[in-house]
């Protein structure tokens, strides 16, 4: 059974590899990635920066007595984006269950306790960002209600 709850600072060093799990799956679809490995302890204080900045929380994934997943919620974002009508929404910066663990439907219920959080903190919508190559995260996004909203296009300058 997994058990979601709130993260406690002994947590990050689990919370730290998982980070760096993602990034190295992320890597293997897209060149712009660093390696989570070099800057894992950076990324979690600055997601906790980023949880006192905009009422946010990472939710962590239990399974006998181990983090096996979390996921970081700002239920406060504001974009401060002119060109939108209503720029303040929860948003969703990482997601990620190890992957031994996927399959299970901890990903989904973390996906829930992010939703649940920031509905009681009013937020009336929720936002992420995928790898567009994502195509298993894209497609389980898909699953729990998400639509694209924009698309960012890339292009190398750089000769080889």
């Amino acid at each position: 059974m997994v058990h979601v709850r709130t993260f406690v600072p002994s947590d990050a060093p689990r919370v730290e590899n998982l980070f760096s799990e993602l990034q190295s799956c992320e890597r293997s679809i897209e060149e712009n990635r660093v390696d989570g490995d070099l800057i894992s302890p950076a990324y979690v204080k600055h997601l906790l920066d980023e949880c006192e900045k905009w009422d946010g929380d990472i939710l962590v994934a239990e399974h006998e007595g181990q983090v096996v997943g979390f996921v970081c919620v700002l239920a406060g974002f504001d974009s401060r984006d002119m060109i939108e009508a209503d720029s303040k929404y929860a948003f969703v910066t990482d997601l990620v269950v190890t992957s031994g663990m996927r399959g299970q439907g901890i990903g989904r219920q973390l996906l829930q306790e992010a939703e649940t959080f920031s509905m009681q903190r009013g937020a009336r919508v929720i936002r992420l960002n995928v790898i567009a190559g994502n195509t298993s995260a894209r497609d389980f996004y898909s699953k729990a209600g998400f639509r694209e909203l924009e698309l960012k296009l890339i292009k190398s300058l750089r000769t080889t």
